[in-house]
């Protein structure tokens, strides 16, 4: 019987702190999540315009909407399985959103950024071109 007691609490002082060590560990790489996800969304908001259509249906709101540090949304939209995401620069993320926010990486997001990025300076670059070549001609 003593060797089942002692067995019982080196297993139960075995779980204690590996239950300690994954939570210290989780609490670690939640806040990491958390400044990186600050860190982009800084990002996004220092270098994209106000006015350029973010994808998957989500957008940053700025100082001029009431929101001076940045406030990022993601608005479901009739979409079954979408939840909202909302996260307020510089503060506290919960864990949900910071959830969400990942999934939404996860899925492509900044891959679907960079193409409409990437597609507007084509545009813009074309429009520029088409421009110039008018100018040169027009000063003939």
């Amino acid at each position: 019987m003593a060797n089942h007691v002692h067995h019982f609490m080196k297993s139960t002082a075995n779980s204690t702190s590996r239950l300690l060590l994954a939570g210290s560990e989780h609490s670690e790489e939640t806040q990491r999540l958390r400044e990186a996800t600050d860190g982009l969304l800084v990002w996004i908001r220092d270098n994209i315009p106000e006015s350029f259509q973010l994808p998957c249906n989500c957008e940053l709101l700025r100082a001029s909407s009431g929101y001076p540090k940045g406030l990022f949304l993601r608005h479901p939209r009739n979409r079954p399985g979408v939840q909202a995401i909302r996260l307020e620069i510089g503060t506290d993320h919960p864990r949900l959103q910071l959830s969400l926010f990942s999934e939404l990486v996860a899925e492509g997001f900044l891959d679907r950024l960079s193409d409409a990025l990437t597609a507007e300076a084509k545009k813009f670059r074309n429009v520029t071109r088409t421009i110039n070549a008018f100018q040169k001609h027009s000063k003939r």
